[in-house]
């Protein structure tokens, strides 16, 4: 509690109890006995390759974070356009996410570009579930590294109704977290949350669809730009 912190975004915490937490450029940790430390992250931003120890690597606005139960921190490494794992005193590899900004396609998951995943989720099979707010859509990492679009249609001009998931727009999805049914729960800017059901199906749970349409408000239009 006396140490500063700064931009703090994501949030998991691992089987042990301790706390992981994206802050700037760096992951850091919190441990049961109360102390602080940096476990990913040099905090300047940029991108210096893989493969080297998660503490000297170099993250640009790392945002969300999620931990399995063997160790793997995941964290989605926003401005390199990649998610990354670690293990707390290990290397960093990517998961998913070339490094160049572009349209993610079902696939190898370090094959396929993304755009900025954002929100991570992972499930207790090991999925990992992102936000992509740059090409508005929800993926999904398997254990075995592929990679498919679960939700959103890449159409960024306004959230649309409910419906097949794949069919409908997003409007800048940010987090995503899931129950123990297999569902899971889609926080959009367009201040409404969304449940994507198992057999493939988008509903509205919360809030009010507020954006759509190509008339979407100056408001909306400078946040994106803001992102970018």
């Amino acid at each position: 509690i006396s140490a500063q912190v700064g931009d703090v975004f994501g949030l998991a915490l691992d089987p042990a109890g301790d706390i992981f937490f994206t802050d700037g450029n760096r992951v850091r940790e919190v441990t049961t006995d109360g102390k602080i430390r940096t476990v990913a992250g040099t905090g300047a931003s940029g991108f210096n390759g893989d493969n080297r120890p998660a503490t000297s690597a170099s993250l640009d606005e790392p945002s969300g974070i999620a931990a399995d139960a063997s160790g793997n921190i995941f964290v989605a490494d926003a401005n390199n356009c990649r998610i990354r794992k670690f293990t707390v005193g290990g290397t960093i590899t990517t998961v998913a996410g070339t490094g160049s900004f572009g349209q993610p396609v079902n696939g190898t998951a370090t094959l396929t570009p993304m755009g900025w995943p954002i929100g991570l989720w992972l499930d207790a099979s090991g999925n990992l579930f992102a936000t992509d707010s740059g090409y508005m859509v929800v993926l999904k990492v398997t254990p075995g590294g592929s990679l498919s679009r679960v939700a959103g249609n890449f159409n960024e001009f306004g959230a649309s109704a409910d419906g097949p998931a794949t069919s409908v727009s997003l409007m800048t999805p940010y987090n995503v977290s899931a129950d123990g049914a297999g569902n899971l729960f889609i926080v959009e800017f367009s201040h409404i949350v969304r449940k994507l059901t198992p057999d493939g199906n988008l509903t509205t749970v919360a809030g009010k669809l507020h954006f759509g349409g190509d008339g979407r408000s100056e408001e909306h239009t400078s946040e994106l730009q803001s992102l970018r």
